[in-house]
């Protein structure tokens, strides 16, 4: 029996969500996230730009700020988990 859970995914909301759960629980010790680089790239994956079924590969500047607000709120919701251990 395993005294974990896991989340699979690779939608940013849904891993803050899990964040916020996490926060409001005192069931969990530790939250291992693995990783922040897959969450960042398909983010940016998301704002790419398509153009006849083939992404460019650019990202408009409010598409980059977009990205980095929601990467920011990520840290801040890690950052103030007080309640277990972020790894």
């Amino acid at each position: 029996v395993a005294d974990f859970d896991v989340v699979h995914t690779t939608s940013i909301r849904e891993v803050l969500r899990a964040i916020d759960e996490v926060g409001k629980s005192d069931q969990y010790q530790t939250l291992v996230i693995d990783s922040i680089t897959n969450l960042y790239e398909q983010l940016k994956a998301e704002k790419m730009k398509v153009e006849d079924g083939k992404a460019n590969n650019k990202i408009s500047v409010p598409d980059w700020n977009a990205i980095n607000v929601i990467m920011r709120d990520l840290y801040r919701r890690l950052t103030n988990l007080t309640n277990v251990h972020v790894i």
